[in-house]
């Protein structure tokens, strides 16, 4: 199932290039034609690609990355007591796969449409930021030898590190 989600997306991806691919052909091909017998119509056309190229990306940005320009809440709902994002970076990274126990395998494509801010790298650097007034802790990322936090439930442990919800 996973892999046919997999393939989908690819298959979509690729006829959105070979579908933009033939319209950029056929623009171009009606430029040089435009050309000989209509030159203002030639400058229409020319006009369209340049909205056309300012358009597509402008349209993709924020039709990929929606979900990454909302707050990064998942971030601030973490205490992340494994090294620092700015002075022991390694360490936290190291213990990056603890991520893979709060989230579902392969959750981007179960769940497009929420903005987990889920890659390593940014969850671990909001989680080690200073949380915001009101943030909720919801997850936590320690040392195994540490104390468990007060009603908190050990979901994952591995290479001395825990993950408690």
């Amino acid at each position: 199932m996973e892999l046919a989600k997999r393939e989908y997306h690819t298959i979509k991806g690729m006829l959105l290039s070979l579908l933009l691919a033939v319209l950029m052909a056929y623009v171009i091909h009606s430029i040089n034609t435009a050309f000989d017998s209509q030159p203002e119509k030639a400058i229409q056309l020319i006009a369209m690609i340049f909205v056309i190229a300012i358009a597509i990306p402008i349209f993709t940005h924020f039709v990929r990355y929606k979900n990454s320009i909302e707050p990064p809440q998942f971030g601030y709902a973490t205490e992340y007591k494994i090294g620092d994002y700015e002075s022991n970076y390694e360490e936290a990274i190291r213990a990056g796969w603890s991520l893979d126990a709060l989230l579902p395998r392969d959750y981007r494509l179960d769940y497009p449409e929420q903005s987990w801010e889920a890659d390593y790298p940014s969850w671990i650097y909001y989680a080690t930021r200073k949380k915001p007034p009101g943030a909720k802790i919801n997850y936590v990322i320690q040392l195994q030898s540490d104390p468990a936090p007060d009603g908190a439930e050990e979901i994952m442990k591995r290479d001395g590190v825990s993950v408690y919800v």
